[in-house]
């Protein structure tokens, strides 16, 4: 048998399960292509990437939105309205009917709004690289790591945890659904607090894959920030550099106990081209 006959040909998307053999009948790699471009337009918030999942009844496009607060002149912060209504109900009911022409079956939106941005890599990475447009990347480097919401599981006798004491504790960040929420997870038999239906200890990743991705971590363990180009217009100032920052734990040696989630974002600034790595770090024990 000729190798050749086994080539993936048109297959884009690998997290996209769904494969045909026949090249001419694999028209939904470059339909999810277009939806995915066109709703990157549509948005225009920092989003992270679609998750489109076929199934052979409906499409349903999953995808983790954060709407950034803004700074009055007197200090005090205040999350913005839906930036031109893209994200309510008559908004989407419109797109949802123009991708079910398109795909010729149902089409569903799952979006869940983050309160946070450190719950996705990229779209902490694409909000970093939107501050560089009013900030130093030095200034963006050392007020990131003041206001990340790391959490440890302390002793309760001691309270230290590894021999260190924890460092703002349990705080667990929240989230909400603009679509009707999944069956939310049954207390353990130790009967761990539960807040939202999500333990305030560290999650099981698996207990959340077989939930079918439809909860994210609600804490975070550690974080990892390297920006790599020139940080400065000062004469002297080098014209590559790059500095590694990092908070908390990163296991990246461990199995079943950590999940490591990374992105890149590059983009250009007053300084010039640089690039923005970010590792998000949740663990269980």
């Amino acid at each position: 048998m000729n190798t050749r006959n086994l080539r993936l040909k048109t297959k884009l998307e690998w997290q996209n399960t769904q494969y045909l053999f026949n090249p001419k009948k694999n028209r939904y790699t470059n339909y999810d292509e277009n939806v995915r471009t066109s709703l990157e337009h549509y948005w225009q918030i920092p989003l992270n990437e679609f998750r489109i999942k076929h199934s052979p009844s409906k499409v349903v496009i999953q995808q983790y939105a954060y709407k950034p607060s803004l700074t009055g002149t007197t200090g005090k912060t205040f999350h913005t309205e839906e930036p031109s209504n893209q994200l309510s109900q008559l908004a989407i009911k419109k797109l949802t009917e123009l991708y079910s022409t398109l795909y010729k079956k149902p089409v569903e939106f799952n979006i869940i709004l983050l309160k946070y941005p450190f719950l996705s890599s990229k779209i902490l990475a694409e909000y970093l690289s939107m501050q560089t447009k009013k900030y130093r990347i030095r200034q963006i480097r050392r007020n990131l790591f003041k206001k990340v919401p790391l959490v440890s599981l302390a002793n309760s006798a001691t309270g230290l945890v590894d021999g260190m004491k924890s460092r703002n504790g349990l705080i667990p960040t929240s989230y909400h659904f603009l679509s009707p929420p999944p069956p939310l997870p049954s207390a353990t038999s130790l009967d761990k607090p539960i807040i939202d239906g999500i333990s305030t200890h560290y999650l099981n990743w698996s207990k959340l894959l077989r939930n079918g991705n439809n909860f994210i971590p609600t804490h975070l363990a550690g974080i990892k920030l390297q920006i790599s180009g020139r940080m400065s217009l000062r004469k002297g100032a080098a014209r590559s550099a790059v500095v590694t920052k990092s908070i908390g734990r990163l296991r990246f040696n461990t199995v079943g106990k950590s999940m490591i989630d990374y992105a890149k974002v590059e983009g250009k600034n007053m300084n010039g081209s640089y690039c923005i790595k970010v590792w998000l770090s949740s663990a269980t024990v």
